[in-house]
């Protein structure tokens, strides 16, 4: 995975979501496009693109925390997470995150940040704790019709 960190930072038009896709599929950032435009909702912009490149967004809405879904088999997966911003007051920010074992628990996994886009950030601790939603990009099947 080639982590690409975010061109613009900006409160309203920043690109965190952009260098997100690009670490995770490997398309350089340049080519992906900002998803954040005032005229169209994020997703319905970020889906279409995705699926033209192979890729599919599944978005993870619940109406408990993030923290209480069920770790179970995502070792070694990615998604896009939403937390807080750092720079900019009642902001969000995209980062990446992924699952691995558990240090302490044998049979659980735990939720940690594998790329923080924007290089200003401090670590962000306890991001289990922090995360709004998830965001799941994940490569459709070579089967798959690609409409």
């Amino acid at each position: 995975m080639l982590k690409q960190d975010q061109l613009i930072i900006d409160g309203a038009m920043g690109d965190c979501m952009r260098a997100c896709v690009a670490t995770i599929t490997g398309i350089d950032i340049k080519a992906v496009p900002n998803f954040v435009d005032p005229d169209i909702a994020w997703d319905d912009h970020m889906g279409p693109w995705l699926h033209r490149h192979g890729w599919a967004l599944i978005d993870t809405y619940q109406d408990r925390s993030p923290r209480d879904y069920n770790w179970t088999g995502l070792q070694g997966m990615v998604a896009m997470a939403s937390v807080p911003s750092q720079l900019f007051p009642g902001g969000r920010h995209a980062i990446v995150v992924g699952w691995r074992q558990h240090p302490e628990h044998e049979s659980a996994l735990e939720v940690y940040v594998v790329h923080d886009p924007n290089p200003r950030n401090q670590p962000y601790v306890g991001v289990e704790k922090l995360i709004m939603n998830l965001r799941w990009v994940v490569a459709l099947p070579s089967h798959a019709p690609i409409l």
